[in-house]
């Protein structure tokens, strides 16, 4: 991991909000919360050409839908970093702490949970193994919008994502079929402290404990 220039917390709020419009499965929450003009502009816009009534709109958004694993983090005290993660740190990422991804990844990796997917297992309601194999043969991280963003205690790690898994789990998939990816994938880097009290992390090599997906 490489950790560079720290950033404000609106970029992390742009990066979510950005991944989210582009998202089949995210896309009406925010677009809900915006005007039809906004929403095609920031839909279809590079972030840099947004005006600052989008931008404005758009955290708005965000900070309304209150995205469950994103939420509490912002009151933590989380200072935010630019990052880049090599292709091969992928599989050591630990996942969020949630009940539907523990049967398919119980040491809590990004790593055992591609694998799992890959064998034909599916989350409960089969939404985001559903994602990751609709994008999983022609994903190309380069194209993304938004990067994906991870969390830790320390900029040491370990890290857990919080935004962006499908397409880390895809571009992890890419890796281990032998396809090029981007090399390191661009990411963001939370470091906190407090990371205990977001309750969705866990240090590395332990088991992903029994814990109820947020509402």
């Amino acid at each position: 991991m490489i950790v560079s220039d720290e950033v404000g917390e609106e970029a992390i709020l742009i990066a979510y909000a950005e991944s989210e419009m582009f998202s089949g499965r995210w896309a009406e929450g925010v677009g809900g919360h915006l005007t039809q003009a906004v929403a095609a502009r920031v839909r279809y816009s590079p972030v840099p050409e947004w005006s600052d009534e989008d931008r404005r709109a758009v955290l708005g958004a965000i900070r309304e839908l209150r995205p469950p694993l994103l939420e509490p983090l912002l009151h933590l005290e989380v200072r935010w970093f630019a990052s880049s993660t090599a292709p091969t740190e992928l599989p050591t990422l630990g996942i969020p702490a949630l009940r539907e991804l523990q049967n398919l990844a119980p040491d809590g990796r990004l790593g055992t949970l591609v694998a799992s997917l890959e064998k034909g297992r599916d989350t409960p309601d089969a939404e985001f193994s559903g994602a990751f194999r609709r994008i999983r043969a022609s994903f190309d991280p380069a194209k993304a919008h938004g990067r994906p963003c991870l969390v830790a205690e320390s900029r040491d790690g370990p890290y857990t994502v919080f935004e962006g898994m499908t397409r880390l789990a895809a571009t992890l998939s890419a890796v281990k079929s032998g396809r090029r990816v981007s090399d390191p994938v661009p990411t963001f880097l939370g470091v906190t402290a407090r990371l205990d009290e977001w309750g969705f992390a866990q240090p590395s090599g332990d088991p992903t404990p029994e814990r109820p997906a947020p509402d």
